[in-house]
């Protein structure tokens, strides 16, 4: 299987920065036109059985570009892939503008990624009403404390196991 990794918040994309590239022509480019084909800003990680697609951090017409016609060919190309490939796009937060919405529409489903002691529920609840064009395929909880040696039941391992897992 092949994962391609697609960098759509344009305004304030981080895909690049996280995995240290230096994009010279990324989605806001190709978007604008800049860059001929979606081929010219991937790039393949050495080793990995993954592709980037990543964007550069500048101001953008976002909402305009992820309504335009190149966005529907991207779409497309995805789509065209063969079926054991993954396509995943990274967003901006759903309140920051229209721009998950816009692309939440023109996708398959959604993952969404809430932080512990951040999100509240009323944003979930809002976040899911305005992305239901497509389906919530799951929730990631990210920056969870609760530790995983206890639950709400009681069950845990001993202190045998804690003091392994807690090193």
């Amino acid at each position: 299987m092949e994962t391609t990794l697609v960098d759509l918040d344009l305004r304030r994309g981080s895909i690049a920065t996280n995995f240290g590239l230096t994009v010279e022509g990324g989605m806001r480019d190709y978007l604008e036109g800049a860059v001929p084909a979606l081929g010219d800003v991937a790039v393949h990680p050495e080793g990995e059985r993954l592709v980037i697609l990543p964007t550069d951090n500048a101001p953008a017409r976002s909402a305009e570009l992820l309504s335009s016609s190149r966005m529907d060919a991207v779409i497309a190309a995805m789509r065209a892939q063969p079926t054991h490939s993954l396509f995943l796009c990274d967003l901006p937060p759903v309140f920051a503008n229209d721009d998950a919405t816009i692309v939440t529409s023109k996708l398959d489903a959604f993952i969404m990624v809430v932080e512990e002691g951040r999100t509240t529920r009323k944003q979930i609840q809002d976040a899911l009403h305005v992305l239901d064009q497509a389906p919530c395929a799951g929730v990631v909880l990210n920056r969870f404390d609760g530790g995983l040696l206890s639950d709400s039941y009681g069950y845990g391992y001993g202190a045998g196991y804690s003091d392994y897992y807690n090193k």
